[in-house]
C-alpha cells in the first residue's frame, strides 16, 4: 500500500511545471505500475483545491490515457465544472468593475480574480477560487459598498462583527452568484502589512484591458511577494511547517509566466530587512523541488532551507512528528500573544510561556489524582 508521502509526491510530480521527457517517462512508469493509491492522491488534490489543476497537468503531459477510466472521467468532470464556474466568476468581475468605474473608481484585482484575466495559467479551469478579491482606495470603501448594494449584494451581519477592523470588508453575497466579493481597503493583514504596504503596491500596479473596463493588477514582483506573504506569514504555513501545494502551484506559475519581469533583489531585500529571508529561501526551494519552479539567479537556498524542507516532509511521512509539532505550537510567539493578549517582546512572551507551563502542569497533576 502506498504511504501518504508517496501519494503526496505523486501529486506534486503530476502538477510539476517541469515537463522534461525523462521526468514524464518516469511518472508514466509509476502510473502504469498500478502501485499508486489514487483515492489518496485525489483526496490530497481535493483538500488542496487542486483536482482541476491535476486534470490539466495530466492532460498536458499526455498521461490521461494511462489513468483508470473512472478516474479520468471524475477529474474531467471536475475540471469542466470549475471551468464553467470560473467563466461565470469572470462575468461577475466584469460587471463589478464596470459598476465601480461608473463612480470613477478603478480597482485592483487580487489573487485568483486577477488570474482570470491574465495568462498566468494555461487553462481557465485549472485554478479553483474561493471568492473575488478586489482592492479599492480605502477612502472610497463606503461608496463602493453602495455600488454593490445597488447590484443587490448583501453581507452577513455576523461577518460584520467578526471582521471588524479587518483588512477587507465582510464578504458580499448575491443570490445565484458563484462567488462572494471581498472588498479590500488594505492589501494585507497587519502581520504582513509593514513588509508590503498598500500604498507601495498601488504605486506599481499594471493596467489590464477588460471589455471597456479600467482595472489593474499587482506588478509581477508584488504578485510574488503578496502570494508568499499571504500563505507563509498571514496564514502562518511556514511557522507551522505546512507544505501548501496550492500556494506553491500559484507561485510556480507566476514565476514561469513572468520570467525575467520579477525583481528578486527587491523581494530579497524586503524579506531580509524584516528578518524573514529564511521564509523566502525555504518557500522557493519547496516550489523548486516539488513543482519544478526555476530557481531565480539571486535566490540560492542553502542547508537551512533544505533542512526545513526535510522537517516539513517528515510531518507528512510520520504523523507523530506533526502531533508533537502541534503541541509545541501552543508555545509559539503567535499563540502566546493571542492567548494572553501580551506584547510580542522577548520578556513578555517568555513570562507567559512559563505561566502557561505551570497551568498545564497543575492540570495534569490534578487529573492524575
Amino acid at each position: 500500500m502506498s504511504s501518504l508521502i508517496d501519494s503526496f509526491e505523486i501529486l506534486a510530480s503530476c502538477l510539476s511545471i517541469n515537463c522534461k521527457d525523462e521526468d514524464v517517462k518516469a511518472l508514466r512508469e509509476k502510473i502504469v505500475s498500478g502501485n499508486i493509491v489514487w483515492e489518496q492522491v485525489i483526496s490530497l488534490a481535493n483538500n488542496n483545491l487542486l483536482a482541476p489543476a491535476l486534470w490539466v497537468a495530466i492532460s498536458e503531459k499526455g498521461l490521461a490515457k494511462n489513468l483508470p477510466t473512472e478516474l479520468c472521467e471524475y477529474l474531467k468532470e471536475l475540471h469542466s465544472l470549475n471551468t464553467t464556474r470560473n467563466e461565470m466568476l469572470r462575468k461577475q468581475i466584469i460587471e463589478a468593475v464596470q459598476a465601480l468605474n461608473s463612480i470613477d473608481n478603478y480597482p485592483v484585482l487580487l489573487k485568483g480574480s486577477s488570474y482570470l484575466f491574465l495568462d498566468t495559467f494555461s487553462d481557465i479551469g485549472s485554478r479553483m477560487m474561493y471568492d473575488i478579491d478586489i482592492l479599492v482606495d480605502k477612502k472610497e470603501l463606503q461608496s463602493c459598498i453602495q455600488v454593490f448594494k445597488g447590484l443587490n449584494y448583501e453581507s452577513d451581519p455576523k461577518d460584520e462583527i467578526k471582521l471588524k477592523n479587518h483588512h477587507h470588508l465582510p464578504p458580499l453575497f448575491r443570490s445565484g452568484d458563484y462567488g462572494a466579493v471581498e472588498l479590500h481597503g488594505e492589501l494585507l493583514e497587519k502581520s504582513a502589512a509593514s513588509i508590503l504596504s498598500t500604498s507601495e503596491a498601488w504605486h506599481d500596479i499594471e493596467d489590464v484591458e477588460i471589455e471597456d473596463c479600467t482595472v489593474s493588477v499587482l506588478s509581477p514582483t508584488h504578485q510574488v511577494l503578496h502570494s508568499m506573504l499571504h500563505s507563509q506569514v498571514v496564514d502562518r504555513y511556514h511557522e507551522r511547517h505546512i507544505v501548501k501545494l496550492r500556494a506553491l502551484y500559484d507561485i510556480s506559475y507566476i514565476v514561469k509566466h513572468n520570467n525575467g519581469n520579477i525583481d528578486w533583489i527587491y523581494i530579497k531585500n524586503k524579506m531580509r530587512s524584516h528578518g524573514l529571508i529564511s521564509i523566502l529561501y525555504s518557500y522557493i526551494y519547496q516550489a523548486h523541488v516539488l513543482l519544478g519552479c526555476k530557481l531565480p539567479p539571486d535566490i540560492q537556498p542553502g542547508i537551512i532551507s533544505k533542512l526545513y524542507f526535510f522537517r516539513c516532509m517528515a510531518a507528512i511521512r510520520w504523523e507523530v512528528v506533526d502531533i508533537i509539532e502541534h503541541k509545541l505550537m501552543r508555545y509559539s510567539r503567535y499563540e502566546i500573544c493571542r492567548r494572553f493578549k501580551c506584547e510580542g517582546d522577548w520578556l513578555s512572551v517568555n513570562v507567559k510561556r512559563f505561566q502557561y507551563s505551570i497551568f498545564l502542569l497543575k492540570r495534569i497533576l490534578n487529573g492524575a489524582k
